[in-house]
């Protein structure tokens, strides 16, 4: 069980929040690997897009991503950095917690 300090549960989560979070979760993986589900094997229809293929180079990627996200580069960056060090927890919005 976590500790009221340890950050936000999943279960504060409302089932819009909860699906934003996934979809977020899926860009990161998909500039990443090039592959919304991590990995080849798992590949969905199309996977990997022309902009993600092996051999693009990240800064390509982040530019496109933050374009498809309406995002500042600086800011998927960031959220990347933060999902890579801390996981899943990292994509929530405590905005949007609910009570």
């Amino acid at each position: 069980m976590m500790h009221p300090a340890d950050g936000p549960r999943f279960d504060q989560l409302d089932r819009g929040e909860y699906e934003r979070m996934l979809e977020l979760e899926c860009h990161l993986r998909e500039l990443r690997t090039g592959y919304r589900r991590a990995c080849p094997e798992l590949a969905l229809p199309g996977e990997p897009r022309p902009e993600y293929l092996p051999g693009i180079p990240m800064m390509a990627r982040l530019a496109i991503k933050a374009a498809e996200l309406d995002m500042a580069e600086s800011s998927v960056r960031r959220v990347l950095k933060d999902y890579e060090d801390r996981g899943l927890l990292a994509l929530i919005d405590n905005r949007r917690l609910t009570a």
